[in-house]
């Protein structure tokens, strides 16, 4: 179901929060990000909802520095990205 939420036009731009919602995120997760972010279609401001509830304790140092640095490739994500390093 997630897989295709990240390529639905009607729930690709909540992507970020369905991922969240299902609690710690994994290597299948992660690279759904990863493709979501690549995409575009949510706007960066969702993948906030990856700061609450310590969904991204799962992940090891390595993919979680990916998973920011993906985000902080946008324009806006730069500062999300500094978000993530005061919410740790």
């Amino acid at each position: 179901m997630l897989d295709d939420a990240i390529n639905n036009d009607a729930v690709a731009q909540c992507y970020p929060a369905l991922e969240t919602a299902i609690g710690t995120i994994e290597e299948s997760g992660l690279q759904r990000l990863i493709r979501s972010l690549e995409l575009g279609r949510a706007p960066i401001h969702m993948y906030r909802s990856l700061m609450s509830g310590r969904v991204t304790s799962g992940l090891r140092g390595a993919d979680f520095n990916q998973l920011l640095l993906r985000i902080s490739d946008h324009p806006e994500g730069i500062a999300l990205r500094w978000r993530f390093y005061g919410s740790l």
